[in-house]
C-alpha cells in the first residue's frame, strides 16, 4: 500500500477502499471511542480571495485548504496538493510541517481569514468559505471519523498491510476523506471526495478531490459495511469491477475508530 494517494491506490492498482454506511436507528450513535472534538479550522474551505503565491519557478493559486485530523492540506491550481502535518502553536497560529505558517486572522462557521507565510518566503492574504456540508444523520455522524485499519484482505486470501504499516481514513462532513498511510519513516496522504448514492445511505462512492467525476457515480464499484462494538469498529467489503477483463474482486477491511 505504499504511495497510497486515494483510496482508488490501495494494492495492484485496483484495490481500493471504500466506506459506505448501513442504515440504522434514527437516534445518533455514541460511539465506544470517540473521535477528538474538532477545531473551527477542521474543514475544507474554498479560497474566495487570494493573492498568487509563487512555488519554486512557478505561479499558483490557492484554490482551497483543509484541515482534518493532524493533516492540512493546500489545494493549488495545476491540480497539484500540499500535504503534511501541523502543529497547533498558540490560539492563532498553525506551523504547517514542511511548508510554512498559517495565521488565523478570523473564523466562523462559513468564513475563514488567514495569512499563510510559504517558506518560499512569500505572503498570501486569502480568506475562504466553508464548503457545503452533509446532512447530518446517523450514517453520516458514525462515519464522519477517523478510522485506523486494522486488517486489509483481497479476495479472502491476500493481506494488504505490509508489517509495521499503518492506514488512517478521516471522513469530514464535508465530502471529503483523507488517507494516510505511515510504513518507516514515510508518511503519504491522499485525498478524495465522497458521496452517498441512496436515499437510505446504504451505498456510496468517491471521486476526485474536487467532486468532479462524482455527480451520478455510473461505474464505480459496490460497497457495504457493518458497524460493531458501539460503532467503534467498522468492517467494510468492496466488490471492484475490472471491466477490462470482466472480472469482480472482493476486498475486505477492517478498521477501528480512533
Amino acid at each position: 500500500m505504499k504511495n497510497l494517494k486515494s483510496l482508488a491506490v490501495l494494492a495492484i492498482a485496483f484495490a481500493i477502499v471504500v466506506i459506505g454506511c448501513k442504515k440504522h436507528a434514527d437516534t445518533i450513535p455514541s460511539p465506544y471511542k470517540k473521535a477528538s472534538e474538532k477545531k473551527a479550522y477542521e474543514k475544507r474551505w474554498n479560497v474566495t480571495s487570494a493573492h498568487r503565491l509563487s512555488q519554486t519557478t512557478a505561479t499558483v493559486s490557492i484554490i482551497a485548504v483543509e484541515f482534518t485530523h493532524d493533516a492540512y492540506l493546500i489545494y493549488l491550481s495545476g491540480d497539484s496538493i500540499v500535504t503534511g502535518t501541523y502543529t497547533q502553536l498558540n490560539d492563532n497560529t498553525l506551523q504547517l510541517n514542511n511548508y510554512g505558517t498559517l495565521t488565523i486572522n478570523s473564523i466562523s462557521d462559513s468564513n475563514f481569514g488567514f495569512t499563510l507565510t510559504s517558506t518560499y518566503g512569500n505572503t498570501t492574504i486569502t480568506s475562504a468559505a466553508a464548503t457545503a456540508v452533509i446532512p447530518e444523520s446517523t450514517n453520516t455522524t458514525a462515519i464522519c471519523n477517523t478510522w485506523k485499519m486494522t486488517k486489509a484482505t483481497f479476495s479472502d486470501t491476500l493481506d494488504l498491510l505490509q508489517p509495521g504499516e499503518e492506514v488512517y481514513i478521516t471522513f469530514s462532513r464535508y465530502g471529503t476523506y483523507l488517507t494516510k498511510d505511515v510504513s518507516g519513516d514515510s508518511t503519504e496522504y491522499g485525498t478524495n471526495t465522497w458521496l452517498w448514492t441512496s436515499s437510505a445511505q446504504d451505498k456510496f462512492c468517491y471521486g476526485e478531490w474536487n467532486g468532479s467525476n462524482i455527480t451520478d457515480c455510473n461505474g464505480l464499484s459496490n460497497v457495504s459495511i457493518s458497524f460493531s462494538d458501539q460503532y467503534s469498529k467498522l468492517k467494510v467489503i468492496e466488490t471492484v469491477k475490472d471491466t477490462t477483463f470482466g472480472l469482480n474482486f472482493t476486498v475486505t477491511y477492517d478498521m477501528e475508530v480512533q
